[in-house]
């Protein structure tokens, strides 16, 4: 067993342990095809709070030391989430530096933006049918009845199909109060189109 990583010094494990964990979640569902050394960079730059709390409480003792620095880091990394890159993407838009965000996808961009609500929802599929979810959401449902995955697939509650002839069909029963909520999955390759409301 290789014990290089148990060997470092305290800090330098609470500074990459929490840099992981603050950069994982300054980045989940974003970093799709990121490079090693992408993700070395930003756990080290993530880690940087932990090291400067580490060394403010490390005479009090470690274990509120490795407290503070993991909380300096992860705090750090939902900041910048919620705050600070959006903010800085601004900015550098506004300097015409950046036209986008890097976020590899418009897909990616469309199901990561924050506070993202959507009123209805039509699926257009490859043998010409159209799945509406015209309800804001199903309480209780699995997924609260819609989810949008990173490879592009939708689950959805399908309450009106509209078929390849142009007759439309609203499911009935979709709802039960015994057997719950019905959901469709639709994979990424039979889908043409999303509309959102």
């Amino acid at each position: 067993m290789n014990t290089d990583l148990i060997n470092l010094p305290l800090e330098v494990q609470t500074a990459l342990a929490s840099g992981f964990m603050a950069y994982w979640i300054a980045y989940v569902g974003l970093d799709r095809g990121w490079r090693g050394v992408d993700i070395a960079l930003l756990t080290f730059a993530f880690g940087l709070p932990a090291v400067f709390a580490f060394r403010l409480v490390v005479d009090q003792s470690e274990i509120a030391a490795v407290a503070a620095g993991m909380a300096a880091s992860i705090v750090s990394g939902i900041a910048w989430r919620v705050f600070l890159r959006g903010a800085v993407f601004w900015l550098l838009s506004r300097a015409g530096i950046l036209q986008e965000d890097g976020i590899q996808s418009a897909w990616t961009a469309l199901i990561q933006q924050r506070g993202l609500k959507t009123s209805q929802l039509s699926v257009h599929t490859k043998d010409g049918r159209i799945l509406y979810m015209n309800s804001h959401t199903f309480q209780g449902a699995h997924l609260n009845g819609m989810y949008f995955g990173q490879d592009g697939s939708i689950v959805m509650v399908v309450e009106e199909e509209e078929l390849p002839d142009g007759m439309e069909e609203i499911r009935e029963g979709v709802t039960d109060a015994q057997l719950g909520t019905r959901v469709t999955y639709i994979p990424a390759d039979q889908i043409v189109r999303v509309n959102l409301r």
